[in-house]
């Protein structure tokens, strides 16, 4: 009977390889978790979200915006998006996918109410 040695330089290579690749999908399940969980977090608050609330409002119901906004003079719009909550592995893999994600925008009028907000896949 042949006997197999467990500690073979094989062998070892084998548990690294398998380890490698289950700890790299299990990451990945858990950055896709968070983006999902973000993107419902996004779709239920513009379901939520009516003109007249406030800036505070909003952040309590979304979040902080995000840096990205566009201001028109006429009030300000700021922008929501789940692309941005994509993790390393997440952009790692499909680097170049920016469409299919959802996104909220809110704009406020120059008294900081909500006079419009809009919600989807871009």
């Amino acid at each position: 009977m042949k006997h197999y040695k467990l500690r073979s330089v094989g062998f070892k290579v084998a548990i690294l390889i398998v380890s490698i690749v289950a700890a790299t999908v299990v990451g990945y399940l858990f950055e896709y978790w968070q983006y999902s969980a973000f993107t419902n977090r996004l779709e239920q608050a513009q379901l939520t979200l009516r003109p007249g609330m406030t800036k505070d409002e909003v952040a309590r119901i979304i979040g902080m915006p995000p840096d990205d906004f566009r201001g028109d003079g006429l009030g300000l719009t700021l922008y929501w998006e789940a692309v941005h909550h994509r993790g390393l592995l997440m952009r790692t893999i499909n680097p170049g996918i920016s469409k299919g994600h959802y996104s909220v925008a809110v704009t406020f009028d120059v008294s900081g109410k909500v006079i419009d907000s809009t919600g989807g896949t871009n």
